[in-house]
């Protein structure tokens, strides 16, 4: 699998076939568990408890990502960069901007950019665009409440005279 798949897979927020199969099945172990222990209380009942259990404790999602985040990791990247960041975005172009001598020097010694190295964009890329998202939130409910006659325009209000005040 190439690093875009590999990129595709870890922020895909939906379950994989594999995900809902082994789901299914430490369901079914785990219903099977409660019926014996409740009605039929036998070796059974902790050989169905102890498979779901077993199950549930070795294969999760969250595993299941951190895998495809350690192959990220690993593998090397040598393409365009569009097709892993929207060169578009302003946010993106601040980023790479600030990582340009960590890419060319990846480019450099590896022939491509390291999947860590990635990984460390986008995690930023996704820090700034929170950090963007909350702000205009603020801003937004400032300018809705700012010259209003409720109690918080009013708070506004008086925060403002003090401000002239000073």
């Amino acid at each position: 699998m190439n690093t875009i798949q590999l990129l595709s897979l870890y922020n895909s927020n939906e379950k994989g076939t594999v995900d809902k199969i082994i789901n299914i099945v430490m369901s079914a172990f785990f219903l099977l568990w409660i019926v014996s222990v409740l009605f039929y209380p036998t070796r059974f009942s902790f050989l169905f408890g102890g498979v779901a259990y077993l199950l549930a404790m070795f294969y999760s999602p969250s595993q299941n990502k951190e895998r495809i985040k350690n192959k990220i990791k690993s593998s090397v990247y040598c393409g365009d960069l569009n097709l892993i960041f929207n060169l578009n975005d302003r946010r993106t172009l601040q980023v790479i901007q600030n990582f340009k001598y960590e890419i060319q020097t990846d480019i450099e010694k590896v022939f491509g950019l390291k999947g860590s190295s990635i990984l460390k964009i986008l995690e930023e890329i996704e820090t700034w665009k929170k950090y963007d998202e909350e702000k205009s939130k603020k801003q937004e409910f400032k300018e809705t409440f700012e010259n209003t006659p409720t109690g918080i325009g009013k708070m506004f209000e008086q925060i403002k005279n003090l401000k002239k005040g000073q």
